[in-house]
């Protein structure tokens, strides 16, 4: 399945399963057919929002 086929994948950001959090970020600016960046994290182990603003940052590079 490609982010396309999941609807608007700048919208896609969180998906919650225990006893991790699975962030995805697409990549659009580094390929425009669906590369996406997932990073699995232990709750209770990481700043959330620290993460999240790194993800942001790396989807901006050129």
């Amino acid at each position: 399945m490609t982010l396309s086929a999941l609807g608007d994948p700048k919208g896609l950001d969180l998906i919650t399963l225990d006893p991790a959090y699975h962030l995805i970020r697409p990549l659009i600016r580094r390929a425009p057919e669906g590369l996406a960046l997932c990073t699995v994290l232990v709750r209770g182990a990481t700043e959330l929002e620290a993460i999240r603003k790194e993800l942001r940052r790396i989807k901006n590079l050129p």
